[in-house]
């Protein structure tokens, strides 16, 4: 039996029961649906698997989607920066970035919801924005648009309406993602 890896799902045909995950060497494997063992599964999902030989090379097997631990550092933290290693917040933070790159996000793109979030006075206001963000989300097929637009949704959800210092926090995320994108440039 094989070591775990990590990767991410690049693509999955549906009809076909198949896709293609992308390995942290570069390279990609095949796997097929009856090889996970998650419920669902979505292109551009963190997950955990084996390699075995298939008959027309390797194969993912016991393919299970896990928590990205960048995003996860973020949904615990955002919210409670003046509880935050400031420097382990911009260290992961710019982690992010690089993970938004690689999912195509642009600067661009980021900087059309940046400027809607820098104009909400308020937490409520944020909130009014989480149909405008599943919206950007669903109108995208790249899995970095998808990604940043999921966990800005859970962090305006889980936000205190009356919190004026967790609105400042989502405030200077912000602030950072896009530095940190600009900074790990890419953009086409």
């Amino acid at each position: 039996m094989s070591d775990k890896e990590r990767g991410m799902i690049k693509n999955f045909n549906d009809g076909r029961g198949f896709g293609f995950i992308s390995r942290k060497n570069g390279s990609d494997v095949f796997f097929h649906q009856s090889n996970v063992i998650s419920n669902s599964f979505n292109e551009g999902d963190n997950v955990e698997f084996e390699i075995t030989p298939g008959d027309r090379g390797p194969k993912a097997t016991k393919v299970k989607v896990v928590a990205d631990p960048t995003t996860e550092f973020l949904k615990e933290h955002v919210l409670i920066l003046e509880e935050t290693d400031y420097d382990d917040f911009c260290d992961t933070t710019l982690e992010y970035a690089e993970k938004l790159k690689n999912g195509e996000l642009t600067t661009s793109q980021i900087r059309k919801i940046y400027s809607r979030i820098m104009n909400a006075d308020t937490p409520r206001d944020l909130k009014i924005l989480r149909p405008q963000f599943a919206y950007t989300a669903g109108r995208s097929d790249k899995a970095g648009v998808k990604d940043l637009m999921e966990l800005l949704d859970f962090l305006v959800k889980k936000m205190d309406e009356t919190s004026q210092k967790q609105h400042g926090n989502f405030l200077q995320f912000m602030e950072a993602v896009v530095a940190y994108r600009k900074y790990v440039g890419g953009d086409k």
